[in-house]
């Protein structure tokens, strides 16, 4: 069995122009979602699906984000 490196990649919170309380992650690759504050907790999405439930910090919202592309976008 061969174990493959794993590859850091850079990523990046960017508001969102317009659009107050909402930040894009994004990579090279391309965006992988959003994070938005809601009152007392923030929201991660893929598009318009809710990843995960409500989070107490935005870290937690981007490291749900993370996981979820990671699932969906591994190298097999």
């Amino acid at each position: 069995m061969t174990s493959k490196k794993k590859q850091n990649i850079a990523l990046s919170l960017e508001d969102i122009p317009d659009t107050p309380n909402t930040w894009r992650l994004t990579s090279a690759q391309g965006v992988l979602g959003t994070v938005s504050q809601e009152g007392d907790y923030y929201l991660a999405r893929t598009g318009s699906t809710l990843v995960g439930g409500k989070y107490k910090n935005a870290d937690d919202a981007v490291e749900a984000l993370i996981a979820e592309y990671n699932l969906h976008h591994h190298n097999a």
